[in-house]
């Protein structure tokens, strides 16, 4: 055997990079890891180790258990599913194989609905009867508990080293009964998310939710839709919080707070938001205005007209952020009708934001941008990775053209995302020169939607030429609309003919500068 095996370290290293990302059966990595585990001694602790570092509830259940314990019952009904039963009393020796595996345990969930369809209910139930005569999750530190409807047995799965939790939605009032539990087993956790159905018991879930989150003094990432305003000003002064989502803040938290306090926020990174108005986010990045984001999410339940984003804009270009703030998205519901006076937004105010990497905006009309503004903007953001300009509504022509596409790819190197909207009716002469010509080869993937095209051939070469890795994805036609107009059919129609023949330009263009590496040509 290779001596390098020997060393625990590089095997753990070569297993992790084996590692399943997900616990479906077909996903080939659990498979490898099992044969590993089985190969010989040396092999084993370190690829179960990797197998069972996430593991979900039934998984541990089912697998770690005695092997004779639970039966398979298939459900004839219109409704076909499998249940999982227990073929007899459990009794606490069946727990004696399940600390060799969940020892190992680091991330332990209960999410989804399973495919096939399996019924679980009868395996919780009869565990929590018949509970281990001690935590079997010792070393679990992230709980992520999506099924509300079990959350009976919550307690019977948690361990001591827990810092993180994450819960689905609350459907029942009573389950709200679990969160002062948490509050007093764990004072010391660093994240938790709890999603809301406002449908369900929406009051009680924030006084129960708020007065958690006020016990809780060493938060590093909250996750939740509503909050009270002691609980707001409770997260305003965590020293560690590092990450917040929130979809509701009071006007309590709307305006600065007095000079002789410390900042709020004050170490905050990444923030996200989900307001009815766009008022309530600009005045929220107005107390913040310390904090050193390196993200923001923004997302409106309405259209934002021009002048609100370029005040939102303008309050993100004063804030302490500027020097080091990398992603920036906000978006508005796709479906939502665009008001007449939204406007055009500008994003010019943005290129203070000299950090930048990823840029996500949706406008409801579009974004007023030419040929100098996309310069402007390269200039500005060389470091970009992402851009996405994208508008709900049909926007005018764009005063883009495909002359832009060559400005960044000059300006920036590590583009491998573009959503822009821009006219390609005029393609711009390639630059065959040696010291002028550029090839980005970053750039993988380009959303063209419906704009103005006239020769395909021509667009597909020059795309081809600039970008030989790069895919064309073309709009398709959405499934509400019966019929588009003969003009969009056609651009349609024109850029799919671009998508088709671009990999075909490509794989001609790498033989071509194959021939030209050996003298062939």
């Amino acid at each position: 055997m290779q001596r390098a095996l020997a060393v625990p370290e590089i095997v753990h290293m070569i297993f992790t990079a084996v590692r399943p990302f997900s616990d479906r059966r077909d996903d080939d990595s659990l498979y490898t890891l099992a044969v590993l585990a089985r190969t010989c001694t040396t092999f084993r602790d370190p690829a179960l180790d990797v197998l069972w570092r996430s593991a979900t509830i039934p998984r541990v259940l089912i697998y770690a258990t005695a092997q004779d314990l639970w039966e398979k019952k298939e459900e004839d009904d219109e409704h076909p599913q499998v249940r999982l039963l227990p073929r007899r009393a459990m009794v606490p020796e069946d727990w004696e194989r399940t600390p060799f595996f969940s020892n190992r345990i680091r991330v332990l969930r209960l999410r989804g609905v399973t495919r096939p369809p399996i019924d679980f209910s009868e395996v919780y139930a009869t565990a929590a009867l018949c509970p281990p005569p001690r935590s079997i999750f010792p070393n679990v530190h992230t709980v992520d508990w999506e099924r509300s409807e079990h959350l009976c047995h919550f307690r019977a799965f948690l361990g001591p080293a827990i810092t993180y939790i994450s819960f689905g939605a609350f459907l029942a009032g009573s389950q709200l009964s679990l969160l002062p539990y948490i509050a007093r087993e764990y004072p010391k956790l660093k994240g938790l998310s709890i999603a809301s159905d406002p449908a369900h018991h929406l009051e009680r879930q924030v006084h129960a939710i708020s007065t958690l989150v006020c016990n809780l003094h060493e938060l590093e990432s909250l996750a939740v839709h509503h909050l009270d305003v002691p609980a707001q000003e409770h997260i305003g002064r965590l020293s560690n919080l590092k990450s917040l989502n929130l979809h509701n803040i009071t006007a309590a938290l709307n305006s600065s707070p007095p000079k002789s306090l410390e900042p709020l926020f004050p170490v905050l990174q990444a923030l996200t938001l989900a307001y009815d108005d766009i008022a309530s986010v600009t005045a929220f990045l107005g107390i913040c205005s310390e904090s050193p984001l390196r993200s923001l999410n923004v997302g409106f339940k309405g259209c934002p007209d021009a002048g609100e984003m370029q005040q939102l804009f303008a309050t993100l270009v004063e804030h302490r952020s500027c020097a080091v703030i990398q992603h920036l998205t906000t978006h508005i519901p796709w479906l939502i009708a665009a008001p007449d006076n939204a406007g055009l937004y500008s994003i010019h105010p943005l290129f203070s934001l000299r950090h930048i990497t990823h840029v996500k905006i949706v406008s409801p009309m579009g974004f007023d941008l030419d040929d100098n503004g996309v310069s402007a903007l390269a200039r500005a953001w060389s470091s970009l990775e992402e851009l996405q300009l994208s508008s709900v509504d049909s926007p005018p022509d764009p005063r883009v053209t495909l002359a832009s596409l060559d400005t960044l790819a000059r300006h920036c190197p590590h583009l491998h995302n573009l959503v822009i909207p821009f006219d390609a009716t005029v393609v711009p002469p390639l630059d065959d020169s040696p010291e002028r010509r550029i090839l980005h080869e970053r750039l993988l993937s380009i959303s063209v939607g419906n704009f103005p095209i006239s020769v395909p051939m021509d667009v597909a070469k020059y795309l081809s030429a600039v970008f030989p890795h790069v895919s064309v994805f073309p709009s398709e036609p959405d499934q509400w609309d019966d019929i588009w107009d003969d003009v969009h059919s056609e651009r349609n129609q024109r850029w799919k003919e671009v998508q088709r023949v671009v990999p075909e330009f490509q794989e001609i263009r790498r033989q071509e500068r194959r021939w030209a590496r050996h003298g062939a040509i």
